[in-house]
């Protein structure tokens, strides 16, 4: 992705041109859909573009713990999601948690779908990252 600054000023907002790709049906689907929307494509891909932008970042904001990823090509990428659970598991509630806790956890790193909650929570008992103490709480391993 490339960044560069045009230094244009619509509406007082100073804006930049950002570059990357992305499949060439995608473009044209998008191309298409804001043609349909506006009478040209002058103004109408960047507003839809940011429009885009902006309504993907509010949706990790809201749902979602950013945690730094350190891409080690050796390290499998489910094992670092595992580890950013287990590590905010270990920072918020200690060594013992409730199963709401767990939920509450990978809703936020992974997304608070039920299907998602259930492949990880299955995960991380499989791995033995997690184990039952007792009926309720469960240990951090």
């Amino acid at each position: 992705m490339a960044v560069s600054n045009q230094g244009r000023k619509p509406n007082g907002r100073k804006v930049v041109q950002i570059k990357f790709y992305i499949p060439e049906e995608l473009r044209v689907e998008f191309v298409n859909i804001v043609k349909s929307k506006y009478r040209s494509l002058h103004g109408g891909l960047s507003f839809e573009g940011e429009a885009a932008l902006r309504s993907w970042v509010n949706t990790h904001k809201e749902h979602t713990q950013l945690v730094p990823i350190v891409m080690n090509p050796s390290y499998p990428h489910v094992h670092v999601i595992m580890d950013q659970i287990v590590l905010m598991l270990k920072e918020t509630y200690g060594y013992q948690c409730s199963v709401p806790d767990l939920k509450k956890v990978i809703g936020k790193i992974r997304g608070n779908d039920e299907r998602t909650i259930k492949r990880w929570t299955k995960q991380l008992f499989d791995e033995k990252k997690i184990k039952w103490l007792n009926a309720m709480i469960l240990e951090v391993v």
